[in-house]
């Protein structure tokens, strides 16, 4: 088990190692020539995986972690060779292909990874450092982000788009190798439920357990709004800076990123919820900062809300694997990434819509606004945890 440690870190590496990334939106709209339909593709990648979250949930407390993340690699790599083929045939219908395989690849890894990391650091009687071990994992996820970002800068401009999006199939193999030599945990034995009592056990534990429910809405609303910024803003600084420099403001971003999953040893102390408060109140003022004076500095401060993103995915990881049952740990975290997919295609929609009727900058700054919610969410949390 203790291998699982090692391989976690090179798996978040190699996810991270995608010069696409920084550029994906802006790919998809010189194919598809406009902002909804590019946005539909993000969208079409949510809806996929939410159709796909809770029989891979279940997939992975019956069957194996392990098996579930080759699977998930396997769809990757068949998901970005579609969109590559794409842009090369200029033919729309294979980026909605792609979508479908990169919604079962999303489904498969949700909530399966962190239960295994969880149940990795529970089987090796290290619970009480999750959040350690957790933040020094997905660490390397923006280390690998910040060299893929700097590949990028240097295929585009050198090369092209379409050069960028081959290339960018290359490192989501190795992935597919981490997944091979992954250790499932042990499980205690107990008589197997059925596939539909253990959906229904996991979804009373959601709806009765308080605090997960009040978590698992605050883990929807924030990964739903910073995706949809993160796979917008290449948009805006487009419209601010030269499309290759996009990647450099990428990989200042995920030096950034870097920092802040350094800083959860030191800022620990001050407990999970109050991080989390904290966290994305400080990212929502720079957010608001940067699209107020909307000029080239713009592309310098948005970069620097991930600053906090370390912390704050830190923090609500540790605030809900401690509540998940521990039978249906995968289960019921696909049952919120479901919820979260659905809201983040609807999402995606009408930002699309917005950017095309009223401006890629009203867009974000919508997204901004319904930020807001998780601070007013973090405060209810913790006046309960008072009580």
């Amino acid at each position: 088990m203790q291998r699982n440690l090692v391989l976690f870190k090179w798996d978040y590496f190699f996810g991270g190692m995608w010069p696409m990334t920084a550029v994906m939106a802006v790919y998809f709209q010189e194919i598809t020539r406009s902002y909804t339909a590019a946005m539909s593709v993000f969208s079409l990648c949510c809806l996929s995986q939410a159709v796909l979250e809770v029989p891979t949930g279940i997939f992975s407390d019956k069957i194996g972690r392990r098996q579930t993340l080759i699977l998930s690699a396997l769809s990757l790599i068949i998901c970005l060779t579609a969109w590559a083929a794409a842009g090369q045939l200029n033919w729309t219908a294979l980026l909605f292909a792609g979508a479908l395989f990169w919604g079962m690849s999303d489904a498969l890894m949700s909530g399966t990874l962190d239960a295994l990391i969880f149940e990795t650091v529970e089987e090796l009687d290290q619970k009480q450092n999750f959040d350690l071990i957790y933040a020094s994992c997905r660490l390397y996820n923006q280390a690998g982000l910040f060299i893929s970002v700097l590949l990028g800068t240097g295929i585009m401009y050198f090369w092209s788009l379409q050069a960028l999006a081959w290339i960018s199939i290359l490192p989501m193999t190795g992935q597919l190798v981490v997944a091979l030599f992954y250790r499932n945990p042990r499980k205690e034995k107990s008589e197997p439920a059925t596939t539909t009592a253990h959906f229904k056990q996991a979804c009373r534990q959601l709806w009765e357990n308080k605090r997960l429910r009040l978590f698992g809405l605050i883990e929807i609303l924030d990964t739903s709004v910073n995706m949809t910024i993160h796979r917008f803003e290449g948009l805006y600084f487009e419209n601010l800076i030269a499309v290759w420099l996009i990647n450099v403001v990428r990989a200042v971003k995920q030096l950034a990123g870097i920092i802040s999953y350094a800083a959860v040893a030191r800022l620990r102390r001050f407990g999970s919820l109050t991080l989390l408060q904290f966290s994305v109140g400080a990212c929502i003022v720079l957010q608001m900062t940067a699209l107020m004076i909307n000029n080239v500095f713009s592309a310098v401060l948005m970069p620097l809300t991930n600053l906090f993103f370390g912390v704050t995915t830190t923090a609500k990881t540790d605030l809900l694997q401690r509540e998940f049952p521990d039978r249906q740990r995968a289960t019921a975290g696909s049952i919120l990434s479901l919820l979260s997919a659905v809201f983040q295609a609807v999402l995606y929609a009408v930002i699309g819509l917005l950017a095309d009727f009223r401006g890629v900058r009203t867009a974000l700054f919508c997204c901004v606004f319904c930020h807001i919610s998780v601070v007013f969410l973090g405060r209810t949390a913790q006046k309960k945890e008072k009580l």
